[in-house]
Order: structure tokens, then sequence, then C-alpha cells
């Protein structure tokens, strides 16, 4: 179904660090529900940027166990669209924001719990370490920055650390003045950390979460899997993604214009896409107001089912290796491979 935005007004805005904030919204007592979330979920924010509509998913990093507020945070990224207008956005004004989704969530009760994250990717690593630590939940949170001056919720984590000392191992790595960190490790996450952690006992059966830079992420994740964590225990979370796949390996020898019938919010829309060109491109060119944030493969807000013919998904980080096995695909990185294509966004 189509994304609905609402217009929701900033309460709070905090500088966190000198290049990011976080942001409050206040929630009417009639959308109450409709922004109902879960740990680790994130929104979309949609607003109009020198004559053009930009689109950008932010994570929630408020905790509905622990906060009242509703917050997102905003790390201002170099030469982006969005992110400096956010930075320099004030009490009072207010954003077109969709309702949160994402998977990036801890659905279960565990005892121990191992968390990571890298610069910005900290936000709905924070959300998720508050709902574990309320949880009675024991928890190792590896945190990584460039800067000690560039580590976002600082003095909430240092409270969280000082008010769970019983549950929270905290582990900084700082790659420059790690020294102004208590205990800080100087440098990056490298494979020896995972050597020590492998000495816990929970080490071996406990879910990891990771967010941060690609380069980070896969890292963190290639050494879980070296030290014989299951790929079922590892969850990420991407907020930017890898240059696109573009090996297509599909067989179907298609080429040209394919006629793809979309199911949107019950109704047929027909288009004419190009193998060449995402699902996605094609419905925004023609004026289709389909669902979608990121447009990298990353968010999955363009999620829709391919219930009929053949697509390329050149890019996924999104949706589960199973969800694509059901027939489910990203539309902003899904290109036509079969003369007839249906997708069904109502299905997602």
């Amino acid at each position: 179904m189509s994304q609905k935005f609402h217009d929701l007004e900033i309460t709070r805005v905090i500088k966190e660090t000198p290049s990011s904030v976080s942001i409050s919204f206040a929630i009417p007592q009639n959308l109450q529900e409709t922004f109902k979330y879960k740990n680790g979920q994130y929104i979309t924010v949609k607003k109009d940027v020198q004559g053009q509509e930009v689109r950008r998913s932010y994570s929630l990093c408020s905790a509905p166990q622990m906060d009242q507020d509703f917050t997102i945070a905003v790390k201002e990224v170099r030469n982006g669209k969005l992110s400096p207008v956010l930075n320099n956005c004030k009490v009072g004004d207010k954003l077109a924001i969709s309702a949160p989704e994402g998977n990036f969530v801890l659905n279960e009760t565990v005892s121990n719990l191992y968390l990571y994250a890298g610069g910005s990717g900290v936000t709905p690593v924070i959300s998720i370490l508050k709902q574990a630590l309320i949880a009675n939940t024991k928890c190792t949170f590896v945190y990584a920055n460039t800067e000690p001056d560039e580590i976002i919720f600082q003095e909430e984590i240092n409270n969280l650390e000082a008010k769970y000392q019983e549950q929270l191992q905290l582990i900084h790595f700082i790659e420059s003045n790690a020294n102004k960190v208590a205990g800080a490790h100087e440098g990056r996450i490298n494979a020896a950390l995972f050597h020590q952690l492998k000495g816990d006992a929970a080490f071996a059966s406990s879910k990891h979460f990771i967010c941060g830079p690609s380069p980070m992420m896969k890292l963190i994740e290639t050494s879980l899997q070296d030290q014989g964590i299951q790929k079922e225990n590892i969850v990420l979370e991407y907020f930017e993604a890898p240059e696109e796949n573009l090996a297509d390996t599909s067989a179907t020898g298609f080429s040209g214009d394919a006629n793809v019938k979309v199911i949107l919010d019950d109704e047929e829309i027909n288009v004419s896409v190009n193998e060449n060109e995402t699902i996605l491109s094609a419905l925004l060119r023609e004026g289709v107001d389909a669902p979608y944030s990121c447009q990298g493969g990353v968010c999955a807000s363009c999620r829709a089912l391919v219930s009929d013919g053949e697509v390329y998904l050149s890019q996924n980080l999104g949706i589960t290796d199973g969800e694509v096995a059901e027939g489910f695909t990203l539309t902003c990185s899904s290109y036509p491979r079969s003369k007839e294509v249906v997708i069904n966004f109502d299905e997602a």
C-alpha cells in the first residue's frame, strides 16, 4: 500500500555532536496507534528541498519502555540533501513523517545480547539496548567512533552504564584521541576483539545486532562467523548501500520493455518498464505515489510481491532470503526480466 505521511510538530532538538542532532516529535492522540513502534525501527521523513521532494529513513533512538518522547537522530552527511536541513530544524517546525517500520528488532526475551554500532549506527542500537536493559538482559555493547566529540548519546550511554553496571559491559573503540574516554581502545574494531569475546560463556548462543558503516559491519559479520556464530543469530541494519550488483545471472534472455501491472491500494496501474530501468523509477516517472525511502535496497519501504513474471533484484539489504524465495522484492532495485510482470504492493 502507499505510504501515508503525517505532519508532526518538533518538540525538542538536541545538538548531540557537532554533526548530529536528536529530534523529538509530538504525537497527537488520534495518531498514537499509528506511531506505536518497536525498538530498532525507523520512520521516513518527506520534505521539499529546493523544489525537489526528498525522502530519507531515520531510525528511532527512543525506547517506548523507557522514554516518553518519540525521537530520531540525524547525522549530517556531507553533500546530503536532507540531513543538513534537519540539523538546522527548530522546535515548532513540522515534518511529514510516515509510520514506523523495519525488521531490525529484538522480538524475544533473551538473557544475553551483543550489540555493535559505528557512528550514527548507534541510533537503532541504543533503542534496542534500552529495551534489553529494562528486560534484565545482560548486554555487551561495542561502539566505534572516529573522535570522542563524535560519540552520539555519550551522556545517555554513560548514565545507562552507571545505572545498569551489573548488566552492561561497554566497549569503546575510537580512532584518535581515545585517551579522552576512560577505558577506550585506540583504533578500529578488529578481529582480536572477537577472540576476547569468545571467552564469554554466552557468546556463541547469543543474538548479535550490528549497525554502522558497511566495511565495519562486514568485518564484524565475518569475524562472528569465523568464531562459529550462526547466521540466524546475526542481525544487520545497513544505513548505506554498497555498490549496486549489476551481475545479472538470470537466464531469461529478456530485453526491451516489459508491461508491468502494479497493484497499489486496490487499484491496478500499468506501466512500461525498460530492462535497464528499475520498477520504482518507472512508477515515479509516471507520477505513481509508490512507497519508498532510501532507493538503495536498504530500508525495505518499497517492498512488494512479484505475483507473476520475473525480476532481477540487484541490491538487497532490506529483506531476507526467505522473503525473496516467497516472491517478495524491493522495487527500487528490481529490473523486469519477462515481458509481463505483476507487482503487488498490497500484499507486502
